[in-house]
């Protein structure tokens, strides 16, 4: 087909035949019907082409009855046409503004609907909730239309072009236009009607755009109703309810004031809604109204006039099997978890979600801050390139500017929007800072946010700007920054921070300290809520086949960087969500001076009716007390004593564990639900090993080998690496291959950087220099070093075997390492065995896996775990796992126990395997179990985009001690 004018290559030419920007309502009848029809459904007809060439002519005017039949909505992408395409700063298409390539994938969508007499009396719109990217509109032939900005709604009066009984509507959608520049978010790039439309019928005469504000007097309320446009000259009239009791009100110029008296105040702790109701003849608006003010005063974010704090995530529409197509279900499911994960703020990254996910929002309590739908990240790639090319551009201006405006008009009257953000990672130039300046003005009443500031040239204007906003700061340069003498007065907020991606984040509690400590620190929002992938099948024995970034053969992709989220494509939360659930917890305990004390962190809710406390005292896994601990009346961010009569004199191994539990029934979360725990250490554990059991035991050279024998048992130990080739006890083989030492482990995510210079210095490939290995007495004594070719030893050992007469080994190794060579990602030996149905038991942290920065979660007990259970599942395979700061551990027929606490990991995978495997389905069927014991194994972090890991979460010692046994 011919497009006569081509609006989608014209930065002049925004959107043709649309309404004005309004805020968003679906208007209902006097009744309380809505007011028209939803045309969402699974029966339009569609076709798909590499170019709107392709489409047929006939297509705007003539039903196409042999063309597929597809949802709306839906992203074609996902339907069976085109494929899944991931990046992340790169464009995907040549950077050429405004032109877009010639071959321009598309959908040409139709659809009928039917108008009787009495709707075609009534004014009828098209109301498009979100288009990815672009799209032109024909009703009956006739051109009605073309709007841009994929997740932002258009809407268009389709009166003139209407017939009584059966009308044509086409739609078509094209994959790239001049807004493709501007929409350059790490996500997969998808296309197609991808939110709801609606057919809206109304009155003649009706209120088309209205405008709500609250203003806190004391202890009383002002809200103001303004209606700010509207079509003729209709009755008006106007109802401020609170749980069906009318509040009285007045009209006032071109709207109307209700004062209230001691308001219900709307917070996320307490979303309590005031219902307005604004009728026309014929006609009802219903919009719900949460009183809150929203302010920053002396660097200090206040919501009511109290200072808050984000306890946020970052959230993509995702779903891996329709792409960015989510419904409320898929929406609930994800608020459910984000409330039982003590999450009590979003940022809509990087776009404004559907108008219904804040309305969502404002009714389950979350703070939002609502992001336009822009990013120009993909200009620091191009070839000469520059970070602020497009917002120093004026050509772009209009664009950028009607892009701010279509997030801030639509959810202008949203009581959980508190900030508008102007967008991500585009730089900053005078178009950003003219959008900042309208939003501004236009409302006064919320907070405007924008974090690529940093990156503007020095006679930049800020003044706007109500954040120091940054992204995946390290610790130090938070402490500096808000240290500094030049500290600004506006709030500290990291609308980035802690990236998830794999095994991850580590680094969430040092944060938290950091949030807690600073007042003008308001908070952060992790990267991200979910992984983003796309669902590809089952494999025969029906695993779901997960695919990210190149598996559609895409010729330009970023790999699995959009794996990077605290809950799998599937909404499994993983070991990051219940780190971040325990970081983000309600309330926190501490000893001092002999006595329990309970740190409110709420900000508004008192701990008593809110929070129920468990205790259990406990001593070395064995229960001692356990009952219910009375909660303290204590205000929000003050502090209690819990009445709970501790042991005068606990034995070493005593600790407290507090349970903290939800008192109420909530909409999202059910009546008990766990918020938190802390465990207080009331005695230390003094770990001890077996002694050395004397008895005769014979130890003899033989060539490579040292043969030991006992009385039940025969070892034999490898002189050339130092550690035991074979360990029979009492007729069972325990090991299937020959023990190793092991210093590398299957790169994190996190470890995306640093696992180079680890591979520079050989870590991944170390084998055995011995120097000695000498008998000596019931013992042998071994000098070596771990080293790779054409490299020098990054670890040079003397380790002492001591065997007891019962077989016992107790080992005592001293462990150097260079000072200028990488900190290692683990210290340890391996034990490749028979696989087990026998379930791994151990004194440590637990239940689930627990590393040296990421173990908050987890707390001392004896716990008992079947070998399967033991690692958490990532798409792309790398380490997990592990368990941190364990003082024993039984696996199969080996007992280990260690003088220092240690870390262990049972897989059934080796470090290669892992490794080498792109997908989790790709890992073979599995005939044996890798029991690691470790010495220590360094942090997580979040490297993959956040900072190097911290240095007292590495293994840098240059010089260690280590001493185990080994009990069979």
């Amino acid at each position: 087909m011919k497009i006569e004018n081509i609006y989608h290559e014209n930065l002049e030419q925004l959107h043709i035949g649309t309404e004005p920007d309004r805020c968003y309502y679906l208007p209902r009848d006097p009744q309380g019907a809505l007011s028209g029809r939803l045309l969402s459904s699974r029966d339009w007809r569609f076709f798909y082409g590499t170019s709107y060439l392709e489409v047929p002519d006939a297509f705007v005017s003539e039903k196409q009855e042999d063309w597929d039949r597809v949802a709306v909505p839906s992203c074609w992408q996902h339907t069976g046409y085109d494929r899944p395409q991931y990046t992340n700063v790169r464009y995907a298409i040549p950077y050429d503004p405004p032109y877009v390539p010639q071959e321009n994938p598309c959908g040409a969508y139709q659809r009928d609907f039917v108008l009787t007499e009495e709707d075609r009396k009534k004014k009828q719109y098209l109301y498009f909730e979100g288009v990815d990217s672009c799209f032109y509109l024909w009703v009956n032939g006739v051109f009605a239309g073309y709007s841009q900005i994929s997740h932002s709604s258009s809407e268009f009066d389709i009166t003139p072009y209407t017939v009584t009984g059966e009308n044509l509507l086409s739609v078509l959608v094209l994959k790239w236009c001049d807004g493709t520049y501007l929409e350059d978010q790490d996500k997969f790039r998808t296309s197609g009607i991808i939110r709801d439309v609606h057919l809206l019928l109304r009155p003649q005469e009706h209120i088309r755009d209205f405008r709500v504000q609250t203003h806190l007097k004391g202890d009383d309320a002002l809200v103001t109703v303004d209606i700010t446009e509207v079509l003729g000259a209709p009755a008006v009239s106007c109802e401020l309810t609170w749980e069906g009791s009318r509040i009285p009100g007045e009209a006032v110029g071109g709207g109307f004031r209700f004062a209230v008296t001691q308001p219900k105040c709307w917070t996320a702790e307490t979303p309590d809604l005031y219902e307005l109701t604004l009728s026309v003849p014929g006609e009802t608006i219903v919009q719900k109204v949460g009183i809150r003010e929203v302010s920053r005063e002396k660097g200090v974010l206040l919501l009511n006039g109290r200072p808050i704090l984000f306890r946020g995530v970052n959230r993509h529409d995702s779903d891996p099997y329709t792409g960015p197509v989510v419904d409320r279900e898929h929406v609930l499911r994800d608020l459910r978890l984000m409330k039982a994960g003590n999450i009590n703020a979003i940022r809509t990254s990087h776009y404004p979600n559907a108008p219904w996910f804040v309305e969502l929002c404002n009714e389950y309590g979350f703070y939002l801050i609502d992001e336009t739908d822009l990013e120009t990240h993909g200009t620091q790639c191009i070839y000469g390139g520059a970070v602020n090319l497009i917002p120093e551009d004026p050509a772009f201006a209009p664009a950028i500017l009607d892009r701010v405006q279509h997030c801030v008009r639509r959810d202008i009257n949203q009581p959980a929007v508190l900030i508008w953000s102007l967008g991500n990672e585009c730089g900053y130039g005078v178009c950003l800072e003219q959008a900042a300046a309208w939003a501004k003005g236009f409302d006064p009443t919320r907070l405007v946010h924008y974090e690529n500031t940093w990156m503007a040239s020095a006679d930049a204007d800020y003044s706007n700007l109500d954040f120091h906003s940054r992204m995946y700061q390290s610790m130090e340069e938070v402490d500096a920054y808000i240290a500094s003498p030049d500290f600004p007065d506006k709030p500290y907020l990291l609308c980035e921070y802690a990236h998830a991606m794999g095994n991850g984040p580590g680094d969430l509690e040092d944060y938290m300290l950091r949030m807690r400590r600073y007042p003008m620190f308001c908070g952060g929002f992790i990267w991200e809520w979910c992984d983003h992938a796309v669902y590809a099948g089952t494999t025969r024995q029906g695993k779901p086949m997960l695919h990210y970034g190149g598996d559609s053969g895409e010729e330009l992709h970023d790999g699995n960087f959009c794996v990077d989220g605290l809950v799998s494509p599937l909404r499994r939360p993983g070991s990051g969500y219940l780190e971040m659930k325990q970081v983000y917890r309600p309330v926190r305990a501490a000893m001092e001076n002999g006595r329990v004390l309970v740190e409110n962190c709420m900000d508004f809710s008192d701990l008593l009716g809110t929070v129920a406390i468990h205790g259990t005292i406990s001593r070395r896994g064995q229960t001692l007390w356990a009952g219910e601990i009375p909660t303290p009346a204590c205000p929000a961010n003050k502090t209690a004593a819990l009445e709970i009569e501790l042991p005068q004199e606990p034995l070493e191994g005593t600790t407290l564990l507090l349970r903290y539990t939800q008192v109420q029934e909530l909409p999202l979360t059910a009546q008990g639900s766990e918020l938190g725990i802390d465990q207080l250490i009331l005695a230390p554990v003094e770990q001890t090993v077996p002694e050395v059991l004397p008895g005769e035991v014979q130890i003899r050279q033989e060539g490579r080998y040292v043969q030991i024998r006992g009385k039940d048992f025969p070892y034999q130990l490898d002189s050339f690496t130092g550690l035991f080739a074979s360990l029979e006890k009492q007729g069972r083989q325990l090991l299937k291959a020959p023990m190793e030492f092991s210093i590398f482990r299957a790169p994190t995510d996190n470890d995306r950087n640093v696992v180079n210079q680890w591979r520079e210095a050989g870590y991944d490939r170390v084998r055995p220099r011995v120097y000695s290995c000498e008998p000596q007495g019931n013992a042998v004594s071994c000098r070596l070093s771990l080293g790779a070719m054409a490299i020098r030893p990054a670890v040079k050992i003397e380790l002492l075997w001591q065997i007891s007469a019962d077989g016992t080994l107790h080992c005592r190794m001293h462990g150097e390492r260079p000072e200028d060579m990488p900190w290692l990602p683990r210290f340890g030996v391996v034990m490749q065995m028979q696989p087990t149905q026998e379930p791994v038991c151990y004194y440590g942290y637990g239940p689930e896996e627990s590393y040296w920065d990421k173990h908050h979660a987890q707390w001392l007990d004896r716990f008992s775990v079947q070998p399967e259970d033991l690692p958490d599942e990532n798409i792309k395979p790398q380490e997990t796992g592990s368990r941190w700061n364990c003082y024993e551990v039984q696996v199969k027929n080996v007992h280990v126990t260690a003088r220092q606490p240690f870390g262990f990991c049972v897989s059934a995978y080796s470090v290669d395997q892992l490794t080498q495997a792109k997908h989790d389905y790709e890992l073979p069927e599995s005939d044996s179990i890798y029991f690691h014991l470790d010495y220590k194994m360094s942090g997580v972090g979040s490297n993959s985009c956040g900072p190097e890991l911290a240095e007292q979460y590495r293994l840098c010692e240059t010089s260690f001690d280590w001493e185990f046994a080994l009990e069979f």
